[in-house]
């Protein structure tokens, strides 16, 4: 939630990612934070489930669903 803005404006590439508790937020061009997966890999109870998910495709679909749905009100808001 702290990072929405960034994400909507870049877009595609920004990725969220994590195993057990620990995640972490990497966009594209910059280092990514290996803790989830540096956490997966220690664990000495078992790997685990490594997930990541692209948030910034969700936004750009989200963006462009809601210039189909509000044209008006997108274009006036960026």
């Amino acid at each position: 939630q702290e990072e929405a803005e960034r994400i909507f404006a870049v877009g595609e590439g920004c990725r969220l990612y994590g195993v057990g508790g620990r995640i972490g937020l990497s966009f594209p061009g910059s280092e990514q934070d290996p803790e989830p997966l540096e956490a997966m890999l220690e664990s000495e109870s078992g790997l685990g489930l490594f997930w990541g998910f692209d948030v910034g495709l969700l936004a750009s679909q989200l963006k462009e669903a809601a210039l189909r749905v509000f044209p008006e009100e997108v274009q006036h808001a960026a």
